[in-house]
């Protein structure tokens, strides 16, 4: 096998591994803070339509603050979306079965 085959399996080894471990580990925090994430982000979304009321120079970083916001809003919305379907393709062990409850803690 040539080097250049190597490299990206085992780059790819190691990003499943570690996607894997924080996906596993962070499980418990995610789908007990995702609601108060989702409405911070619709707070935030909010305030970046109300500066785009004002008439300062806040005005103009309003579309900023609101896009991040959104691109937050819909990160999170994908990711607990697709969370199974993340967790078993990083596994690392043979079988690929994970059962998680997502409503325990």
């Amino acid at each position: 096998m040539r080097l250049t085959n190597v490299a990206p399996n085992h780059a790819q080894r190691i990003l499943k591994q570690g996607l894997y471990s924080w996906l596993f580990n962070l499980k418990s925090f995610f789908f007990l803070a995702y609601p108060m994430l989702q409405l911070l982000c619709g707070v935030g979304i909010g305030i970046g339509i109300l500066l785009g009321f004002a008439s300062s120079n806040v005005g103009e970083n309003s579309h900023l603050i609101t896009l991040i916001f959104a691109g937050l809003s819909l990160y999170l919305f994908l990711q607990k979306k697709y969370y199974h379907q993340l967790l078993a393709w990083s596994d690392p062990r043979t079988g690929n079965v994970v059962n998680i409850n997502s409503h325990s803690a």
